[in-house]
């Protein structure tokens, strides 16, 4: 649902649309989409990815996921070009979700069934559209491919959304059901019992390592990395020949992990195409304390096997048949939240691959400027004139379109509508607490409030980041402070002294990655990157989920 809500005289108006509805700006997709959408991907893909979520899976890839709970329709709005999501629940698939997934689960688990039969039915579909993806395919058939292709990521957005939506409930069940042993054993930190999975996140930075370590054995390559932007050499040969077998694996980490995006919005290139992010990466990787992946996961293992025995010791008959099966489940949901991230990704090269053919052709036809132009088309445009025989130029209507998404980057869109917090009084608290999303405040001290996502207490440097161009601001020891991240920001793990970020919950991204360094990190405070000024000095407290602005932490126990 898109509303166009500004005013005029320089006055911009954020407000609902629908009576009576709440909309959270980073939420759901709102992690993905933190930019002005462009009009193609918000008449195409959105709507899809967001039908997908509340229809619960059309079973489309083989395999019938149980029901998640829904909000209420419209699910989702663009104000000013910016996304937000419903916050509004449907009460009855609230209350019908626990015995769902508990007859899932008794039935084998929808992980099992998604890994074996849905992802190999999903990779081999998108074999086949690469396939189409070519130049001399008619303009039908790529867009009849764009129409497959985004029903099959709506499929696994939806996975995606389950594993997510379904690992903190399970998580938040153990400790209820188990709470005094793990109490006794593990403090605080029962977070320890997630930590040290290999996820593909985990082997695509064990990939960069690697390459790292490659380098730093040649003075000759780390005096060209240096010298050099690394989409030089991703782009051509280099002149010198003791570079080439350092571009081959180079070449091959991107053919393996270059997929990967910064945004769901399509407009956005992947990084095989705009690598700077990877020599970021590289960067991190070169610091002398910079820790291998592999290793360190292999650390963390131990350090969560030692401590699920701890705890199973203290279990006996039924508590300790319930702790494993639990535990294990919550494990399972965690990594395949992080590994499908990483397989949703694997469609937007297509997308964009398709959708520049069709760019180009437009261009060719005098429709279009030039190819990427196409992304400031609206999805009946672009179907009408890619099939069309004839047709005037757009060029002008794209112009304005492009102005216009420009000037909106420099807006501030609220954290949620309404912005009074008696307007969310009654909403639910589970499975997810939307009355004090972006509201928990403590009186008389300047501190944000959000999920204790990963253990520990860091005093230090806030760096506030948008985009994956200011990686580089970014020194060791510093505060990594995000609207959200995905799995390009991994890196900056590896230099970071601990994490927050307005977006998240215990179970997505920015917690799991963080456990994986082993840093603190607070999530979903819905405000950090505007409270926190870029450069000031705060304490993270991990464990309590708290971040303090005052120059001095405050007191235990505050």
């Amino acid at each position: 649902m898109s509303a166009n809500l500004e005013a005029g005289a320089g006055e911009t108006i954020w407000k609902s649309p629908v009576p009576g509805a709440r909309w959270l700006r980073t939420w759901r997709l709102g992690e993905w989409l933190r930019d002005p959408l462009s009009p193609l991907f918000e008449t195409s893909l959105l709507p899809i990815l967001a039908n997908g979520r509340e229809s619960g899976g059309s079973g489309r890839l083989g395999v019938r996921m149980p029901r998640a709970w829904r909000v209420e329709r419209p699910s989702y709005m663009v104000a000013n070009g910016y996304f937000f999501a419903r916050a509004d629940p449907d009460r009855l698939s609230v209350l019908l979700l626990p015995p769902r997934f508990l007859f899932s689960e008794l039935s084998g688990g929808w992980v099992d069934r998604w890994e074996r039969r849905a992802l190999p039915a999903y990779l081999g579909r998108l074999d086949a559209y690469r396939a189409r993806a070519a130049a001399a395919t008619p303009a039908r058939a790529l867009l009849s491919t764009l129409d497959e292709l985004a029903l099959d990521v709506a499929e696994v957005w939806y996975v995606l959304s389950l594993a997510s939506g379904g690992a903190a409930p399970l998580m938040q069940f153990l400790r209820g059901a188990c709470g005094r042993p793990m109490g006794d054993v593990l403090g605080d930190d029962h977070l320890v019992l997630y930590r040290g999975f290999r996820t593909k996140a985990v082997e695509a930075q064990q990939s960069a390592f690697r390459l790292v370590r490659e380098a730093l054995a040649s003075p000759k390559i780390v005096a060209w990395l240096e010298e050099n932007p690394i989409d030089v050499l991703v782009g051509g040969a280099p002149d010198d020949a003791a570079l080439a077998p350092f571009r081959g694996r180079l070449l091959d980490h991107l053919e393996a992990y270059g997929h990967e995006t910064g945004s769901l919005d399509f407009i956005e290139p992947t990084f095989a195409e705009s690598p700077g992010p990877l020599a970021i990466a590289l960067r991190c990787y070169m610091s002398p304390s910079a820790a291998d992946p592999g290793e360190s996961v292999e650390r963390l293992a131990r350090e969560r096997e030692e401590a699920t025995a701890k705890v199973r010791a203290r279990l006996t008959g039924p508590r300790r048949a319930l702790f494993d099966a639990l535990l294990a489940r919550a494990q399972r949901y965690a990594v395949a939240r992080e590994d499908a991230v990483f397989f949703l990704q694997m469609g937007w090269p297509v997308f964009r691959r398709v959708l520049l053919e069709l760019g180009r052709r437009l261009a060719a036809d005098d429709v279009l400027d030039a190819p990427d132009d196409v992304f400031f088309l609206t999805a009946g445009e672009l179907r009408d004139r890619a099939t069309a025989t004839s047709g005037g130029s757009l060029a002008a209507a794209v112009a304005e379109r492009r102005e216009l998404r420009e000037a909106r980057r420099s807006l501030a869109p609220p954290v949620r509508i309404p912005a009074e917090a008696a307007a969310w009084e009654r909403s639910m608290r589970w499975p997810i607490n939307l009355r004090e999303i972006g509201a928990k405040t403590e009186r008389h001290r300047s501190v944000l409030v959000g999920t204790a996502a990963s253990p520990g207490r860091v005093r230090a440097t806030a760096r506030v980041l948008g985009f994956p161009s200011e990686f580089r601001r970014l020194r060791a020891g510093e505060v990594l402070v995000a609207v959200a991240t995905t799995p390009s920001w991994t890196p900056l793990f590896s230099r970071a002294a601990a994490v927050v970020t307005d977006v998240g919950a215990i179970s997505l991204h920015s917690s799991i990655v963080a456990r994986e360094y082993g840093i603190p990190a607070v999530v979903g405070t819905q405000q950090a990157t505007r409270a926190i000024r870029d450069g000031q000095v705060v304490t993270v407290d991990g464990t309590a989920g708290k971040v303090y602005l005052d120059e001095e932490p405050a007191p235990p126990g505050a």
